[in-house]
């Protein structure tokens, strides 16, 4: 599976950027960090900046070496809660954990953290290589993960970024799939820091895929944000691939908020249903709805591997069994049961032995799942076939064929007569052959479409009524409007339309007031309850239709403010600079004094490179507030880019 995390966040100018600095990272070959760590080698260059093996000149052993992008340095606030962050990490004393060792500031400003080296194999390199992981596999990677979150929680460090690429499997005392979580004190400070720039939110809020909906909304990230993430996780290792699919990552994240996620069951049919359930839960679109904590959901997954899987009808197991037969798994239909996972040993490019061993030997997993609570079935790393579940249950292609009948011949000699009759019939009796008379007559093409479930086009909608200038008439059609909620569209059917025609028939018309206030409470009531549910894009859509309902509402412009910003804050994080635009346009028209909505509108204007236009965005931002140091300096900015310099 590729790797999509970044996907639409580097476009054009930030492109460029990133390929300069990772000019800059590799010039680092060699030099002493902070008089101590010698780089020794560049190993991975991302969105976090630049990660080195080194080599600790002090104590002669090698360590991990990460030297963060300058935006840190950039905002002093913004240092200091990294630093403290990443000192409170420091003190995360858990084997799961990949221990911080040093931090600290270099003479350039660059941010640099010392971790421990691993020698090992990320989850999502194992995922992308091995497809599938086994349910036993699953759940002995993530109880551990479980175990890591759920210390960080406790002393008040939540991780943010969490993802397939944070999870690293090592090879410890026995057990080839040992976790260590990384990235500690490095993602924890991100959300609620108001002087934070733009930029520095691109850069660590997190990766869409596995946000928690909330997250994406602009709350701040807490221990339910953590569990989502690793419900995603086991999502993807369960069934190969990630809980929503989109154009890009903006498409994902809305999707998140508008539906729930898929069940495990109904792709993973092997997987054992309890487990499906816990996943369900982690992937609850309300934090509420999620396990209370990651010790809470340890427990639940240890106790969900012991239920047993859905059972599996014939008729899917024929289409899995055709994936073999030179038909991929992608031509089956998306929602198609696949495959189980093959049950081996664990990858061998995993095997080398990690550098620094666990600080607490009782907390050394085993590679026996039932060790853990005593009920739990066995999984070997070491042999395969490791996870069974009573009681046995045939495999796919075991599962035994119906008995042999003679039918099939009848069927074949009269599929020939009924041919033989449709092509000889204008030969023999003249005129036209049976099937003409059809007029859903079936060609080639749409046969091939209908034996892949092709979805048929949908059907169009209904004309709109006849046009009237009779009132009476009008306020019917117009409460039938407000009844099925059709406010704002389609065209030509919808009260807005129907009201703005009676005021010009008949301006006093009691109907007018009468339905506009039904429709404003409605549209008012469902866009703050989506405000509260964290859900920004629904609430946008219903107040938006209340502004064009009712332009001058006061009530609608406060909510529908908030619900776009939001919106653009995630445009932003995209650098979809071409949609942010228009979206901050429509929030200046009803309130002109939000100062987060000409800050983003500033910031649309740069990302296209119009900075005579940004500079009146960012001036009306200082306008707005005077003292604010991050819109002085974005207008400062602005102002050199206008001038050319």
């Amino acid at each position: 599976m590729a790797d999509n995390e970044d996907r639409g966040t580097l476009s054009g100018g930030a492109a460029r950027s990133a390929a300069a600095s990772r000019v800059d990272a590799e010039q680092r070959w060699g030099t002493v960090v902070a008089g101590r760590y010698r780089v020794e080698d560049l190993q991975a260059f991302d969105g976090m900046g630049a990660l080195y093996r080194a080599r600790d000149t002090e104590k002669g052993v090698p360590c991990a070496l990460r030297v963060l992008p300058e935006i840190y340095a950039r905002e002093p606030d913004v240092m200091a809660r990294f630093i403290r962050d990443a000192q409170a990490a420091q003190e995360l004393k858990h084997p799961n954990i990949a221990q911080v060792f040093d931090i600290g500031k270099l003479d350039d400003g660059s941010v640099y953290a010392v971790t421990e080296l691993l020698d090992g194999q990320s989850l999502a390199t194992v995922i992308q290589e091995e497809g599938r992981i086994s349910a036993g596999r699953a759940v002995h990677v993530a109880c551990q993960v479980s175990r890591a979150l759920g210390t960080a929680h406790e002393s008040g460090i939540i991780h943010r970024d969490f993802k397939p690429s944070n999870i690293v499997l090592v090879a410890h005392d026995g057990d080839l799939d040992f976790v260590k979580v990384v990235d500690f004190g490095i993602c924890s400070h991100v959300d609620n820091e108001p002087s934070m720039t733009s930029s520095t939110q691109e850069l660590i809020v997190g990766s869409p895929d596995y946000m928690a909906p909330e997250q994406a909304a602009g709350a701040e990230a807490d221990p339910a944000s953590d569990v989502y993430a690793l419900g995603s996780v086991l999502f993807e290792m369960l069934t190969g691939r990630l809980p929503f699919k989109g154009r890009n990552a903006i498409d994902v994240l809305i999707q998140k908020g508008a539906r729930d996620a898929p069940r495990v069951a109904d792709i993973a049919p092997d997987a054992p249903d309890g487990l499906s359930e816990v996943i369900a839960a982690c992937l609850a679109r309300r934090p509420e709805d999620r396990p209370k904590s990651m010790r809470v959901l340890e427990v639940e997954l240890l106790r969900a591997l012991d239920t047993k899987p859905r059972p599996v009808k014939n008729a899917v197991a024929a289409a899995l069994a055709g994936v073999g037969g030179g038909r991929s798994e992608d031509d089956l239909p998306a929602d198609l049961p696949i495959p189980p996972p093959p049950e081996s040993a664990s990858s061998s490019s995993m095997r080398a032995p990690v550098t620094g061993e666990a600080s607490n030997p009782r907390m050394a997993q085993t590679s026996d799942v039932r060790t853990l609570t005593g009920s739990s079935p066995t999984v070997d790393r070491r042999e395969p076939s490791a996870v069974t579940y009573p009681p046995e249950r045939p495999t796919y292609h075991e599962i035994e064929p119906p008995p042999k009948s003679n039918a099939w011949i009848w069927l074949v000699l009269g599929g020939v007569a009924i041919a033989a009759v449709v092509l000889l019939y204008p030969q023999i009796f003249g005129g036209k052959s049976p099937v003409d008379d059809n007029p859903k007559k079936t060609t080639g093409e749409q046969v091939v479409a209908q034996a892949d479930d092709e979805i048929p086009e949908p059907e169009p909608l209904p004309p709109p009524p006849p046009p009237t200038k009779d009132p009476a008439v009008i306020v019917s059609r117009a409460e039938l409007a407000l009844g099925a909620g059709r406010y704002t569209e389609p065209p030509g059917d919808n009260l807005a339309e129907y009201l703005e025609l009676l005021a010009t028939l008949d301006p006093d018309n009691e109907a007018i007031g009468r339905l506009r206030g039904k429709a404003v409470e409605t549209l008012l009531a469902e866009g703050k309850q989506e405000l509260a549910d964290k859900h920004a894009h629904e609430a946008a859509v219903h107040l938006r239709k209340l502004l064009v309902l009712a332009p001058d509402n006061k009530d609608a412009v406060e909510p529908f403010t908030q619900a776009v910003v939001t919106e653009g804050k995630i445009l932003r994080i995209m650098q979809s600079w071409a949609e942010l635009l228009p979206t901050t346009e429509e929030v200046v028209k009803v309130n002109p004094k939000s100062f987060d909505t000409q800050m983003l509108r500033g910031q649309a204007l740069g990302g296209l490179a119009r900075w005579t236009e940004a500079v009146e965005a960012y001036a009306a931002a200082v306008a707005i507030r005077p003292k604010d140091k991050t819109a002085k300096a974005a207008l400062a900015e602005a102002k050199k880019k206008a001038a050319g310099k």
